[in-house]
């Protein structure tokens, strides 16, 4: 069963409830023979007829809805709908010791969910193709049961499907609630009764991956479709697995499958998109996120996912216009605008990404991505002070981020030693291996007039960038400012020359005799770039 679109689909998901939308009850009465009366075939007739009563009583006050005028769904597709998205009661109205049960049936239907079913449509058609499949079946057992002259054999064969199909609604029901240990339970037992139920073993096998049991969803995924060769769900699924095991090839080739079967299916490219991204296939992943794009021109996050594509080919101004549009059509996401700021950092446009993350931040006043983001602009704009205060922040909400080292690089810049000697130190404690750390630590030591604990970090940054086979004339420069400052004049000069053969100029005209005290330098050497990687 696919999805079909017709008149303007853009107005599907711009569409919202009128004021007098409302969670619409119906109620049927019905009798049940009793057991000494009638057959439990009778009775099943009279429940099943009374539930389709229920449904053309709900699909008469929905089908003038707007986005069910955009969208053509059959029959048993729209009693599909009504039944994922409703609830259902049944209550006793007691018994004569002679006469026939009365019951009432009731079922609520909030119109706001036929609105969601439709945004997720591409991910819940899943869902849907099991509750009309499951309407179609019970619509044919009440025929047969109702038309046919059945044995009494015949007649129990019917009931047990009837059972199945019982057995496999409460499946799907207690899927959508997230229940899913009772899920798995009802889909094992349709099973039971029929192993080859592809559309069971498909729910079964999305169960699974809740229970994060991989390995088992992809039995069940891949038992589907060798019962239903075409189930571009399954396929669909067994691809979604293999992104979570890192298996791509065998994902993306279960997409392809998926794709071939269902070409209408907007989060299928998606999906395939992602998977192009994270095997570096960047033109193959634009090409699918345009035609997801093409197919649901009103979903945020595909072209958000376009947008990280143009990044990836260093197209900024593509992917700064696809931020653009995913922004605007969810203006209150603010991981929306943190990219797009990023984007704008990039392109040297400050003020608009200072607009972006802070807008992002009133959304959500502890992003720390916004933060930290936030900061480097301010660092950016020489707004130190700001860039600190956004840093510490940052350090607050996150202990173990790596923002001290931007926080120190912005004491640096501001020669602020102590504060900067201080966020370096925290560093060290956590990554005692990375040499920079202790140059910058040793640096800031150098310049309060602390030479041997200065001598110290150098060395051992030393030691460590040997062993990296890293150590660049900068080290040993630094190195003999610190011997100089400790009057140890016979290694400060070795470390000045070797400096200078390495090819540091500025180290040729440095002794141990009469020269600018460390403190009186004229310039610091540029800041190194942060060695732990910012956020994304």
């Amino acid at each position: 069963m696919k999805l079909k679109k017709i008149g303007l689909s853009t107005l599907l998901f711009g569409f919202s409830l009128s004021a007098s939308a409302a969670i619409l009850e119906f109620e049927n009465t019905l009798e049940i023979p009793s057991s000494q009366q009638d057959s439990r075939v009778k009775s099943q007739i009279s429940l099943l007829k009374s539930e389709g009563k229920l449904l053309d009583s709900a699909i008469h006050a929905i089908e003038n809805m707007p986005v069910l005028r955009t969208h053509y769904l059959n029959r048993f597709e729209l009693e599909g709908l009504v039944l994922k998205v409703s609830k259902r009661r049944e209550k006793k109205l007691g018994t004569q010791a002679s006469g026939p049960q009365k019951r009432v049936q009731a079922l609520e239907l909030n119109t706001d969910q036929i609105l969601l079913y439709f945004k997720n449509s591409d991910l819940e058609e899943q869902l849907l193709e099991s509750y009309a499949l499951l309407r179609m079946q019970e619509n044919a057992i009440l025929k047969s049961l109702e038309t046919a002259k059945l044995t009494p054999n015949e007649q129990e064969i019917k009931l047990n499907e009837l059972k199945k199909w019982t057995l496999f609604e409460q499946g799907l029901k207690t899927f959508e609630q997230k229940n899913w240990k009772d899920a798995f339970a009802f889909f094992n037992q349709v099973l039971k009764l029929d192993p080859k139920l592809a559309e069971a073993l498909n729910m079964r096998g999305r169960t699974r991956i809740s229970l994060n049991d991989f390995k088992g969803a992809l039995k069940d995924f891949t038992a589907a479709t060798q019962f239903k060769s075409q189930y571009a769900s399954a396929y669909f699924n067994k691809a979604v697995v293999f992104s979570w095991l890192k298996q791509n090839k065998q994902a993306l080739e279960a997409l392809n499958q998926a794709i071939a079967y269902n070409q209408d299916n907007a989060l299928y490219y998606n999906n395939r998109g992602a998977l192009h991204n994270t095997l570096g296939q960047f033109a193959d992943a634009e090409l699918d996120f345009s035609r997801a794009v093409s197919l649901r021109t009103q979903e945020a996050q595909f072209y958000r996912n376009r947008a990280k594509t143009w990044e990836y080919m260093r197209n900024l101004d593509k992917a700064q216009l696809d931020y653009t549009n995913a922004v605007n059509l969810a203006p209150y996401e603010p991981s929306y605008l943190v990219e797009r700021g990023k984007v704008r950092a990039q392109q040297k446009n400050l003020k608009g990404a200072l607009h972006d993350f802070t807008k992002a931040l009133f959304l959500e006043p502890d992003y720390v991505e916004a933060l930290y983001n936030r900061g480097q602009v301010y660092t950016d704009m020489n707004l130190r002070h700001l860039a600190v205060s956004d840093f510490t922040r940052a350090i607050e909400l996150e202990p173990e981020s790596p923002f001290f080292e931007h926080r120190g690089i912005v004491h640096r810049i501001s020669l602020d030693q102590q504060k900067k000697a201080a966020d370096y130190t925290v560093l060290i404690q956590r990554h005692p291996k990375v040499f920079q750390y202790y140059f910058e630590r040793g640096e800031a030591y150098l310049y309060s007039r602390q030479a041997a604990k200065a001598l110290a970090d150098f060395e051992t940054g030393m030691r460590l960038a040997q062993n990296e086979k890293k150590l660049a004339s900068e080290h040993y420069f630094y190195r003999g400012l610190a011997y100089r400052e400790l009057k140890r004049c016979d290694a400060a000069t070795k470390d000045f020359k070797k400096a200078c053969d390495m090819g540091l100029s500025e180290a040729c005209d440095h002794t141990c005799g009469k020269q600018p005290d460390a403190t009186a330098m004229p310039a610091q050497p540029k800041a190194s770039e942060p060695q732990s990687e910012g956020l994304e």
